[in-house]
This record gives C-alpha cells, sequence and structure tokens, in this order.
C-alpha cells in the first residue's frame, strides 16, 4: 500500500463497502513491521494470546 487507504478528514466512511474495510484490515494486519521483529500484527496477537492463556 503505498498511501493511506482512508486519508484523514477527508473519507467518509458512511460511503465505503464493508467489503473495502475487511480487504484494508487484512491488508494491514498481514504487513511485516520492524517494530514487531519483521512480524505481523496478526503474528503478534497471536502470540500475546497464547502467552495468556497458559
Amino acid at each position: 500500500m503505498a498511501r493511506p487507504p482512508f486519508p484523514k478528514g477527508v473519507t467518509d466512511f458512511t460511503r465505503v463497502e464493508r467489503a473495502e474495510l475487511d480487504r484494508v484490515e487484512g491488508l494491514l494486519n498481514t504487513r511485516p513491521r520492524k517494530t514487531l521483529g519483521y512480524r505481523t500484527p496478526a503474528e503478534k496477537l497471536d502470540e500475546l494470546l497464547v502467552a495468556t492463556t497458559h
């Protein structure tokens, strides 16, 4: 994603389809992040959830 999918202050979310929100959510949650040690947010969340169940 080269630019933010929903620019702040410009996007009218009443006009954005649920499918588009789901698509962007998937892209963001499966993109590796340097701050997470190059894990994805989804991987980090899974790691934290497993740690709290043991």
